[in-house]
């Protein structure tokens, strides 16, 4: 930044989603994935001058990075400081390289006993825009199937939501509980997503391979994502993100209309931050591909303790490939 002179301009409609940079006379154009980490940087002619690739905690990973032109918004959309520097989450600074927050947590011990935690070392799955908090999940329940699971402690909630925080916390869970409906029936497509055998009793892996959950011993509260079309910023995962905001506003509407005066601003700031995200989802899902190839196999190589399970293509020799086709959902004019 040159005294006087704009070095650079930013279209920047909400949190952590850049549209475009323009410098040097020339305006470039953001592509990020699911997490909100920036993939590539495209010119006015659909050229990628920029390309990223990133580990599981957010440092840039050097074979599949190649960058022509600078820029600092990388992993999950934030800012770094400097090129290889920390990056800065709002309330404090992050370490890609250590995976962790380089200052103590804001709101102290609320969220757990590490104050230096980056979401809870569930970085595939979660984001953390503003340094002190994440949300809800889906977790395992270590018997083969699921549970809903709120992120942020009874005192976090009351701490940001005050006398509304338990209505806060249930509608959270219905957001969650709606996940959990869509994954059992496999969404309004029957496509379910793999499993582990019941006997090893760690629950349902979705990243990874089939004996993913054996492999990590995932138990009880182990964390749950992914699978074909429901990894982060799948098809699936996306409208199924679209439903169970659905069920997270309407909640919140309806306790809104019994609420004592005290839990209406409460209320209202939950309400806010939830129509962001379902905006923001419906945004992606008038993006996304309506097409997903998908395998269905063994897919341990050993065949142990697995079934035969779904995953993302491509699909190795002796599996079964198979394609379906994704029916958007209906938008309102408010929802995007």
């Amino acid at each position: 930044m040159v005294a006087g002179t704009l070095d650079k301009q930013y279209v920047t409609p909400f949190l952590d989603q850049n549209l475009s940079m323009t410098t040097g006379g020339q305006t470039y154009y953001y592509s990020q994935d699911g997490l909100g980490s920036v993939r590539t940087l495209t010119d006015s002619s659909g050229n990628a001058v920029n390309r990223y690739d990133y580990s599981g905690f957010g440092e840039v990973y050097a074979p599949g990075t190649t960058v022509g032109v600078e820029q600092r918004y990388t992993y999950t959309g934030r800012e770094r400081s400097s090129v290889g520097g920390p990056m800065f989450y709002r309330n404090r600074y992050y370490a890609t390289l250590l995976g962790r927050f380089m200052q103590r947590d804001p709101i102290g011990h609320a969220d757990g006993p590490n104050l230096y935690a980056y979401v809870s070392n569930s970085p595939i799955s979660h984001i953390d825009p503003m340094g002190d908090i994440r949300g809800g999940h889906v977790v395992s329940d270590g018997k083969g199937g699921y549970r809903a699971s709120v992120d942020l402690s009874d005192n976090k909630l009351k701490e940001m939501f005050g006398a509304a925080w338990k209505i806060i916390k249930n509608c959270i869970t219905k957001h969650e509980q709606q996940h959990i409906k869509d994954l059992t029936t496999g969404g309004p497509y029957g496509l379910k997503p793999y499993t582990c055998n019941a006997k090893a009793n760690v629950g349902n892996g979705m990243f990874g391979d089939c004996c993913y959950c054996k492999k990590t011993n995932i138990r009880n509260g182990g964390t749950i994502a992914g699978g074909c079309g429901w990894r982060r910023g799948g098809p699936l995962r996306i409208l199924s993100e679209i439903r169970s905001y659905r069920v997270e506003r309407d909640c919140l509407i309806a306790a809104k209309k019994k609420a004592a005066a005290n839990q209406i601003t409460g209320i209202n700031k939950s309400l806010k931050d939830v129509k962001k995200h379902l905006a923001k989802y419906a945004r992606q899902s008038m993006n996304m591909s309506t097409q997903i190839n998908c395998c269905r196999g063994p897919l341990c190589k050993d065949g142990s303790g697995c079934k035969d399970c779904y995953y993302d293509a491509p699909c190795a020799a002796f599996d079964k490939p198979f394609t379906i086709m994704v029916e958007l959902l209906p938008l309102q004019p408010d929802e995007w």
